[in-house]
């Protein structure tokens, strides 16, 4: 089997685990994309219940209700550091996706390009040989022409 043959295989399998990178960094993007809008709305809800709290305290409410916002905001507090590491971890795992796909797309580009100088070396070769039986041929038909006579 010629080379430029067997690196159309290896070509074909890079194009496919591309396209498997390439999945995978859509799916981390996605989850990516999740975790920050969710900080935002915990993140609102936080100002928000600030905000009422704040409000709550000009208005002579009663101290239980306070310390359940009070309450209530801490959880919202705890909830925002939760939710800033798993965007953290979702950055870096949507990092090593980029990363990940980075590298697929240039093997496959790097294997697409040997590919491809293969099939040139391999069509020169037979480019060489064509002319060889052709130069060889005109040799014989001429030879046979002079010694005919």
């Amino acid at each position: 089997m010629k080379k430029s043959r067997r690196m159309r295989m290896l070509v074909k399998l890079a194009r496919l685990e591309e396209e498997q990178a390439v999945l995978r960094l859509s799916e981390a993007r996605a989850v990516y994309a999740g975790q920050v809008n969710r900080l935002r709305e915990l993140e609102s809800y936080h100002r928000e219940y600030t905000q009422r709290m704040a409000q709550l305290g000009g208005t002579g409410t009663d101290i239980a209700r306070l310390n359940e916002y009070r309450a209530f905001i801490h959880q919202l507090g705890e909830a925002l550091k939760i939710q800033r590491q798993q965007v953290a971890e979702a950055r870096e795992a949507l990092e090593r996706q980029e990363q990940s796909w980075t590298e697929a797309r240039a093997h496959h580009k790097a294997l697409g390009n040997y590919r491809r100088r293969c099939q040139r070396e391999e069509d020169l070769l037979q480019a060489k040989r064509e002319q060889k039986e052709s130069d060889e041929r005109a040799m014989r038909a001429r030879s046979a022409w002079h010694g005919g006579r």
